[in-house]
């Protein structure tokens, strides 16, 4: 279909960004009628999923600005550097974890840069020195991006409602058909809305919303659009895996779990400096885990220590079990040429060749020319 009407690449592109849901339908509509798309088509079946991947139907939706692409480079980029195509399985075991401690580490770096630098503001407004004092230092880098392009936008009043008012905010060089409506309201508080939906999507103002706030005059960020997992203290202020909640006080949160699994790492850690504090630290996790052993035994969940549970259901299978190991998977020959490539060279290489033209006119001896001739000195002496 794309091949024979060049017209559907625009349609299809204009289809796909719309702004809102009911522009969004009515496009599709327009490219039903105009392109014939069959109900069993490919096309018509990726329609039917469309809230889970058309931008007018995720902006309820908050994704921290990472795509379904950006997750899996995401992933890639991780473990450039330790693992790649060649890399067998217990040797990923143990590059993984060097990847996972350089994670740390550049965290950590990335913390105490936080925690001991002032950035460098832009604007006299008091929510940026705000925002200077409560994001990460990335996170401020793009709040800021958006301070600055907000500086460009202009805006234009619809209408007042009592306590709302709607604007339509756009950067000054673009066409006003593309600005954004932008909702300000005091009714309850002050709530701030945007067409764009960056805040719903990413969780920090847009510039559109940033402009508003200079036209309203107002010196803080609300409480409420302030995302703690932006903040610097997010790291420490998550729970630290205790249950708070009394909805939640019979049940372990992936929080929760992941606390404690990184408190037993730091543990391990420590104790690892020296026999004397690992023979201390394995000491007393017997201990421990023999006062487990009877928690979980009293609630039904006990799990031999001898044995580990299967992924799919409840069996136990057991570590001493003979003839069980992990191999590398079979390396099955690939089709194509070989990256390598298998022809056989030649007797001499192009070095030795090079070398056997090369003749001195004062010796006529091979292998060097006149200039670093040896007996160029004695027949210059005489």
């Amino acid at each position: 279909m794309r091949d024979n009407n060049s017209e559907f690449s625009s349609d299809y592109r204009k289809w796909f960004h719309s702004r809102n849901v009911s522009k969004s339908e009515i496009r599709w509509q327009a490219l039903v009628e105009k392109y014939g798309i069959q109900v069993d088509s490919w096309l018509a079946k990726m329609w039917d999923l469309r809230f889970h991947w058309v931008p007018a139907f995720l902006k309820d939706t908050f994704v921290a600005g990472m795509t379904s692409s950006g997750r899996s480079e995401s992933i890639n980029s991780f473990f450039d550097g330790f693992v790649n195509s060649n890399t067998h399985l217990p040797e990923f075991i143990e590059q993984y974890s060097r990847a996972l401690m350089s994670r740390r580490q550049a965290e950590e770096r990335q913390d105490y840069l936080t925690m001991n630098s002032n950035p460098k503001l832009i604007t006299r407004f008091p929510f940026e020195k705000t925002a200077a004092d409560c994001y990460t230092a990335i996170m401020f880098k793009l709040f800021q991006a958006e301070l600055h392009e907000s500086m460009s936008c202009w805006y234009e009043m619809v209408s007042n409602n009592n306590a709302a008012t709607i604007y339509v905010v756009g950067l000054c060089d673009e066409d006003k058909r593309k600005w954004w409506t932008v909702v300000y309201d005091e009714s309850e508080g002050v709530t701030l809305r945007c067409e764009c939906a960056k805040f719903e999507t990413e969780g920090y103002f847009c510039k559109h919303i940033l402009r508003i706030m200079q036209e309203r005059h107002l010196t803080v960020i609300p409480e409420q659009y302030m995302l703690k997992r932006w903040t610097i203290g997010a790291r420490y202020i998550m729970d630290n895996g205790v249950c708070t909640s009394k909805e939640n006080e019979n049940t372990v949160t992936p929080i929760m779990e992941w606390s404690l699994k990184a408190l037993a790492t730091k543990a391990a850690h420590k104790a690892s400096s020296s026999i004397a504090t690992y023979n201390e630290c394995r000491s007393l996790l017997n201990g421990f885990m023999g006062k487990f052993d009877e928690l979980c035994l009293m609630d039904n969940q006990f799990v031999p220590p001898d044995g580990i549970r299967s992924e799919v259901g409840s069996t136990v299978i057991s570590s001493d079990m003979p003839g069980i190991s992990i191999r590398d998977p079979q390396v099955v020959r690939t089709k194509g040429r070989p990256k390598i490539a298998s022809r056989i060279p030649s007797g001499q290489t192009n070095s030795q060749k090079e070398k056997k033209r090369r003749t001195c006119s004062i010796c006529l001896e091979k292998g060097h020319y006149m200039t670093t001739c040896p007996k160029k000195a004695k027949v210059c002496n005489i």
